[in-house]
């Protein structure tokens, strides 16, 4: 059996001061469209961006890599990218990986923050549900990340405070965790 992969990434406030909530608030404006009868359930979606270092010239080593995660996602495979700014904990359900640049699609704009506009972006995940797993306890996000294994260091725990380069990491979890098992 192929092992499940899943990404971590931290977000960076400096782009935006409230970037959870404004990707989480058009998440719940298309849930609200969809119950309502407006909106139709493939829909109810958010894009979350890996915006690209000004400073980092080439691809990520391990681009292809995260790309391939499109394939187990697609196939229906519970994935996630777990999003960190050291303090708190999100897990989001991963739908969709590309790195096409979704905003030139009529109608994408509308399903992402506003602030993606002038960035460089390496990827773009699209996001079916996000879910806040810790809030404002660095010791607890240190020890869920321990959880899972970098791929990138032969699956040892994740360090949050070594290795947190090239982002996002891919990274694997024993035993599996279903966090949308109810979607």
């Amino acid at each position: 059996m192929t092992p499940c992969h899943h990404l971590l990434s931290v977000w960076n406030p400096s782009y935006s001061a409230d970037v959870l909530d404004a990707h989480l608030n058009i998440l719940l404006k298309w849930a609200r469209e969809y119950a309502d009868g407006r909106a139709e359930r493939d829909d109810v979606y958010v894009w979350w961006a890996k915006i690209r270092s000004k400073n980092r010239y080439d691809q990520l080593p391990h681009h292809r890599q995260i790309l391939a995660l499109d394939e187990q996602a697609g196939a229906g495979t519970e994935t996630h990218l777990y999003l960190t700014d050291y303090s708190s904990l999100y897990v989001a359900q991963v739908g969709e990986i590309t790195d096409d640049d979704v905003r030139v699609t009529a109608g994408e704009l509308d399903h992402m923050p506003p602030y993606y506009k002038d960035h460089p972006i390496d990827f773009w995940f699209r996001l079916f549900d996000m879910r806040l797993l810790i809030t404002d306890e660095p010791i607890e996000v240190i020890a869920e990340l321990k959880k899972l294994g970098n791929t990138a260091y032969h699956d040892h725990p994740v360090s949050l405070y070594g290795g947190m380069f090239h982002l996002p990491l891919i990274v694997s979890r024993d035993p599996p965790a279903r966090w949308f098992s109810d979607n």
